[in-house]
C-alpha cells in the first residue's frame, strides 16, 4: 500500500491511498471495504470525487476503535 501526501505542509494537505497486490493496482469504488494483512482498508473514492483538496481518496486504513485496541492490549 502506498499513501501519497498531496500538497504536503499546506492547509490543503490531503491523502490518496493506492493498494496493490502482486504489483497490480487493486481497483475500488467509494465505500468498498477489504480485509488485508495490514488491516481493514476502505476506499474513499477517486481523486476526482474529493469534495475538497484536503479530503482523503483511494484506499486508506480504517481506524480501529479505541476500545478494541485497549481490549487487545489487555488480553
Amino acid at each position: 500500500m502506498t499513501v501519497l501526501v498531496l500538497r504536503p505542509g499546506s492547509r490543503s494537505q490531503g491523502y490518496h491511498g493506492i493498494l496493490t497486490q502482486n504489483g497490480t493496482e487493486v481497483p475500488g469504488e467509494k465505500g468498498d471495504v477489504l480485509e488485508t494483512p495490514l488491516g481493514v482498508v476502505v476506499h474513499e473514492g477517486s481523486m476526482d470525487e474529493r469534495p475538497y483538496l484536503w479530503s482523503y481518496s483511494g484506499w486508506l486504513l480504517k481506524a480501529q476503535n479505541v476500545s478494541e485496541t485497549n481490549d487487545a492490549q489487555t488480553e
